[in-house]
């Protein structure tokens, strides 16, 4: 239903390919996934969080619901599948809303893409960087990071002031 602007619920938004759960080992917990039959042209779909599940669909199945991308759009898209949630910027807080939508249906200028290996990560950035030069040679790479190097981002400072309560319990 409509809802005055201040109460206009809200959602992380990711536009996403079909391999992108399985790259980042994400849990369905019901539904399906995207995939490759997701395209432009077919039923507008999304799969979303536990937590949204939970927030916006409570007491009723998120599955089959249908939802809207913004309050400027007219455009119903069908929920099919639910993912455990992720915590992405914060490791204490809870997990935010999120909605993953299929890059096909909703594309965007800019985009990350997520390589998953089993070998050092840091010896495939120069293959990165060729195989987007070959597919657009203006397309730009912007920045490269493993995904350990942002988990210690986002974990540092917690590290930080962990060792420094340590050091201050060993003096006492």
């Amino acid at each position: 239903p409509e809802l005055p602007p201040s109460q206009t619920p809200g959602a992380l938004l990711n536009q996403v390919t079909p391999d992108y759960s399985s790259t980042l080992r994400l849990r369905l917990e019901r539904g399906r996934l995207l995939n490759a039959s997701d395209s432009a042209s077919s039923l507008k779909v999304v799969v979303i969080n536990a937590t949204l599940a939970a927030r916006y669909f409570a007491g009723r199945d998120a599955i089959g619901q249908r939802l809207r991308l913004g309050r400027e759009s007219t455009d119903l898209w069908t929920v099919v599948g639910i993912l455990g949630d992720v915590k992405n910027f914060e490791m204490i807080d809870r997990a935010d809303p999120e909605i993953y939508v299929p890059f096909s249906q909703r594309p965007n200028r800019r985009m990350m893409v997520a390589i998953r290996t089993t070998g050092d990560p840091e010896t495939l950035a120069g293959t990165v960087r060729a195989a987007v030069r070959a597919i657009d040679p203006a397309e730009p790479v912007s920045r490269i990071f493993t995904m350990a190097s942002l988990i210690r981002l986002v974990t540092g400072p917690f590290e930080t002031t962990a060792a420094f309560v340590a050091g201050f319990g060993a003096i006492t």
